[in-house]
């Protein structure tokens, strides 16, 4: 599953390093505590998050997010010293079921920075590899290898998409 998580106004940003330690501890707990849920790739950007993961059923897909969103209200609001809502809505997801659309879904999200910088005009700026995005293979904290055949083998016979159009922003 693709999924998405979008932060409330007035929080920190998420890709400071305080804060994303608390967005990676929170995947790490989630995945320690339940068989059925496991992140296998991310990326957090300043106000919003897209994630990877790997569910057994619908169930787990909520109960999941629910224990992972909840990590992350308590530590976020802990750590900027205040109380009340964290995420703006609930999460959205989608069901990725072919090889192609992992594969699109895997540079989608490890290439969210990118596409953010492009569009801001800062791509020159950013490093080779996101520090805040992370897949199988990367020694991260609440990465876990996947066990499904998609996101271990599936994925990699899926087309490559084209790569997005660059054009300057002069």
């Amino acid at each position: 599953m693709h999924v998405g998580l979008r932060l409330c106004r007035g929080l920190p940003n998420l890709r400071w390093p305080k804060v994303f330690a608390v967005v990676e501890r929170a995947f790490a707990e989630t995945a320690a505590a339940r068989d059925d849920f496991r992140v296998t790739h991310y990326s957090v950007q300043g106000n919003h998050l897209h994630l990877i993961v790997e569910v057994e059923s619908g169930t787990a897909l909520s109960r999941g997010m629910q224990a992972l969103t909840i990590r992350m209200a308590k530590a976020l609001n802990r750590l900027a010293k205040r109380s009340g809502r964290v995420f703006a809505d609930r999460f959205w997801s989608r069901l990725l079921a072919t090889p192609r659309e992992v594969r699109h879904a895997i540079n989608y999200v490890l290439g969210n920075a990118r596409q953010h910088a492009e569009r801001m005009g800062l791509w020159i700026t950013l490093p080779a590899a996101d520090p805040y995005a992370a897949g199988p293979g990367q020694q991260r904290l609440g990465i876990y290898a996947p066990r499904t055949w998609l996101l271990r083998v599936g994925w990699t016979r899926g087309r490559t998409p084209a790569p997005p159009a660059y054009e300057p922003a002069f």
